[in-house]
């Protein structure tokens, strides 16, 4: 093989291991079919600028900008996707655009290397830091949120210096072929090609990272509602102690659930119950956890909320069920539930308080349905019930 096609080769080889990767896991992850497409782009970018095909320098600048250029933009938005976030497509797009009218006018209008160099090296620059800026939250994310982040920052940032250290290589009245065929600038591809190839090994390890987050997630959802289930709920429990306190708890139960089985069927229930639960999550804060302990009865776990919050906290939830819409099995019906609402104590197991909460629960059923019993609202015994003990 010829040296100068080791690099590209091996962009090509890691194009293809990523999309291999899609191949397998395009449900979980279809974000991977774009940066397999970026890699394999880049690869025929830098095999195209080191053996000048076409030969011509201008056409040769045209052709390999262009599909550095569209490397660039299917990396770029295949981690935007990855990240679940919308739109991109369109300023990558107008960033593409303008290397590649960048690079033409640079070549045919006003023939001019340095310009090609600034206005392809910061124009790959700008889309792979414009990802980043998109994907910022990963910082604060998981390990393969915070891996991927500072990948592709890297590699986009690379380009300043990059770009500079190609300046103080040109001389004086240097054409592009002659450029072109000096040692740094070989190698200068070549870190870049090494530099890329590093953040595809960062791409299939955050891929396999997301891979078992995936069959965690699944093992740890409640198929039905999409929440955690009990097996989640018990290991959260038991690391209660990590969560900040005040810690509070609410189980809910959907009040007439029989009833509504009766009317609607299984299905219909199931439906129901949906729908309860997507009003829930809509109803608490992002730091709260739900989870379902079984048949129509949740969980809210409340880091950081005292008692009388978190009672605030059930009357909302318990007052915003809108009616099902008419598109469902059960137009017009509005879900009704009762909550049990404790708080933890200092020193208590968080099953214990869980288990509080739904004797309360048990109380709100008791005492009428659809209405919130927490700690504080149940009567304290007289010195009279106390003595009969």
């Amino acid at each position: 093989m010829n040296p100068l096609l080791i690099a590209p080769a091996l962009l090509f080889t890691m194009g293809a291991t990523i999309g291999l990767l899609w191949f397998v896991t395009r449900r979980q992850n279809p974000h991977l079919a774009w940066i397999a497409a970026g890699f394999i782009f880049f690869a025929f970018a830098i095999a195209v600028q080191l053996s000048y095909i076409p030969t011509e320098t201008r056409s040769n600048a045209v052709l390999s900008a262009a599909l550095y250029a569209a490397g660039a933009q299917c990396v770029a938005l295949g981690i935007i996707a990855r990240s679940r976030l919308k739109g991109g497509a369109l300023p990558l797009s107008v960033m593409s655009i303008l290397i590649i009218a960048g690079i033409y006018w640079y070549s045919y209008v006003d023939r001019h290397l340095i310009g090609r160099i600034y206005v392809l090296n910061f124009g790959m620059a700008l889309m792979l830091l414009y990802a980043s800026y998109r994907t910022r939250a990963f910082i604060h994310g998981s390990i393969a949120d915070r891996i991927l982040f500072w990948s592709l920052l890297g590699v986009g940032l690379h380009f300043f210096p990059r770009t500079l250290l190609t300046m103080g290589a040109l001389q004086d009245g240097m054409r592009a072929a002659e450029f072109g065929t000096t040692t740094f600038w070989i190698i200068s591809l070549y870190a870049m090609g090494m530099l890329t190839i590093v953040m595809g090994i960062a791409i299939i390890i955050v891929t396999g990272l997301d891979v078992i987050a995936s069959i965690k997630e699944e093992r740890d959802t409640d198929s039905l509602t999409g929440v955690l289930n009990r097996r989640a709920l018990d290991r959260i429990l038991k690391d209660a102690g990590s969560l900040q306190q005040p810690l509070s708890v609410l189980v809910c139960d959907v009040d007439n659930f029989k009833r509504i089985n009766d009317t609607y069927g299984h299905h219909g229930g199931d439906i129901v119950l949906q729908h309860f639960v997507q009003n829930l999550v809509a109803s608490v804060r992002h730091t709260h956890i739900v989870a379902r302990l079984g048949g129509e009865e949740f969980v809210v776990i409340m880091p950081a909320t005292p008692l009388h919050q978190a009672v605030e906290q059930a009357e909302r939830i318990r007052q915003s069920n809108p009616e099902m819409g008419a598109d469902t099995i059960a137009p017009g019906l509005s879900v009704k539930c009762s909550i049990g609402v404790a708080e933890l104590y200092p020193g208590e197991s968080a099953w214990s308080a869980v288990r509080r909460a739904d004797d309360l629960l048990y109380r709100a059923k008791k005492t009428g349905r659809n209405r919130v019993v927490s700690e504080d609202s149940v009567p304290q015994p007289t010195l009279s019930e106390l003595s009969a003990f």
